[in-house]
């Protein structure tokens, strides 16, 4: 084996994947739908006609008096005026780069059903260049696999979600293969999944963490490939920090360029804010605060009992997103730092272990039950979806791939004990697929709060993983190239 390149091979193993990997879309009709997915269509319906305004001057708006996504309501301008003070004075945002992503692939009618598509598309390229790169040409191992990860994760149910959730598990597993099997990619190829893979870390805030934690991964594995002599690793370990610092770059630019502020997360709601609400130290804390200092969250909910659920506290009735301006919004966001902050130093040890618990909570659950199929998208107006329940979803196959996802993963526990204590082949790309799962954990139960989703999104990272040993444990055909041999190619 020569490693993967863009070839034969990789065309038609991903048309495959393609194929197989959007049954949920063939099932059920459509995307599975959140409320938010309508808020990432808002706000690339705004972009784009903002853009489309720039470079058409005489290009009519398309996009009346709204938001991005859960802006503030403007009064008064012409129609250009207020596209671009809306996007300038939004309470929050989400990521641009998905809002104008899911718009642009939305499809006619705004089904959609491209979008999802595209999704499949994405994935299909990443696990058939990993297939290529660690494993051997041999059809049992892609194929074997295929039908493990379609039938028996969460994988095609969220590639068939119209979320920005799937480019989280894409994220770990673009990190990981050009972390740990860069040398067994061609140059074309490498280039290929380095743009993907910036890309997918732009979909999501919390993306650019998980990013950071896969670099600090690949960083231990480059220490212990130098003991050995290898000085290709260091090449790689600064390919993937050049590559989080581009996707990061290209976020503060979105921000610049479309809020006049430079940050990782422009115009972010504070998640960690309303996480900690859910701490009972760290709350306790906070009302502490509140009587000596005069904090915007405090102010806010003068009158009223500050909520007690990260969701009341950002989208409830009473939430910020109903109740604060523009204004109080930023207020709350330059606040964020010093009261988290202070909160962790006022009872570390209890937060600890009450976020220590988070995780491994958030490791073990990972259920489809949030996912909604079965609704109808049509477009409301030229910036607005709304979701129509078009007929009852059948839950069955859904419970089904709940029950083999399970059983999957239990198994893949198994095969960890058994295999990565053993010579293996792709140990290295195993354990940072491992790694990013727990990291994910870790990420989103501490910053947000512990949901399904968040784990349902990466958790079938963990039968690729054990798919990956077994076809790279101690007798399969991979040797490794020679310096350079994928590279020609």
């Amino acid at each position: 084996m020569n490693g993967a390149a863009i070839d034969r091979l990789l065309i038609s193993r991903t048309l495959i994947l393609w194929l197989i990997l959007l049954w949920p879309l063939v099932l059920f009709g459509g995307p599975a739908v959140f409320p938010d997915t309508a808020s990432y269509y808002k706000g690339g319906a705004v972009a784009v006609d903002i853009v489309t305004e720039k470079l058409v001057p005489a290009h009519a708006p398309a996009v009346k008096p709204a938001t991005p996504e859960q802006s503030a309501q403007p009064a008064g301008g012409t129609e250009g005026a207020d596209n671009t003070r809306l996007v300038r004075d939004v309470k929050g945002v989400r990521s641009v780069s998905y809002s104008v992503f899911s718009y642009v692939f939305s499809g006619p009618g705004a089904s959609l059903i491209p979008l999802a598509a595209m999704q499949g598309l994405f994935l299909a390229i990443c696990l058939a260049a990993t297939f290529n790169a660690a494993t051997d040409r041999k059809p049992r191992h892609f194929w074997t696999a295929l039908l493990v990860l379609a039938f028996a994760t969460t994988l095609a149910p969220y590639i068939c979600y119209a979320m920005p959730d799937v480019f989280a598990g894409a994220t770990i597993l673009l990190l990981a293969l050009i972390g740990a099997e860069s040398r067994r990619l061609s140059t074309p190829l490498l280039l290929l999944l380095v743009v993907m893979a910036a890309f997918a870390i732009t979909t999501h805030p919390s993306h650019i963490p998980l990013a950071a934690a896969m670099v600090a991964m690949t960083a231990l594995l480059t220490v212990a490939r130098a003991i050995r002599g290898d000085r290709a690793a260091v090449t790689t370990l600064v390919r993937m920090a050049g590559l989080l610092a581009f996707a990061m770059v290209a976020v503060i630019a979105t921000g610049i360029i479309g809020f006049g502020e430079a940050s990782i997360a422009p115009k972010r709601y504070p998640f960690a804010l309303a996480r900690s609400l859910e701490i009972p130290p760290a709350r306790a804390h906070l009302l502490t605060m509140c009587k000596s200092q005069p904090l915007q969250v405090c102010k806010l909910y003068t009158d009223q009992t500050l909520p007690t659920s990260s969701y009341d506290f950002l989208w409830g009735e009473h939430g910020i997103e109903n109740i604060a301006t523009t204004q109080q919004m930023q207020a709350l966001r330059d606040e964020e730092p010093a009261i988290v902050w202070d909160m962790l130093r006022s009872a570390p040890f209890r937060i600890g272990w009450i976020a220590t618990e988070d995780v491994l909570r958030q490791l073990a659950t990972f259920d489809l039950g949030g996912l909604t199929f079965g609704q109808r998208v049509q477009e409301s107006s030229p910036v607005t979806i709304e979701f129509v329940k078009a007929h009852a979803p059948w839950r069955f196959p859904l419970r089904l791939v709940d029950g083999l996802s399970i059983a999957s993963v239990l198994l893949s526990l198994v095969a960890f004990a058994l295999w990565l204590r053993r010579s293996n082949r792709n140990a290295a790309l195993a354990t940072m697929l491992i790694g990013g799962v727990v990291a994910n954990a870790a990420i989103c139960s501490m910053l947000s709060t512990v949901a399904s989703r968040y784990q349902a999104r990466v958790v079938w990272l963990l039968p690729l993983a054990a798919l990956l040993l077994w076809a790279g444990r101690r007798g399969s055909r991979l040797a490794l190239p020679s310096p350079g041999a994928s590279r020609r190619r």
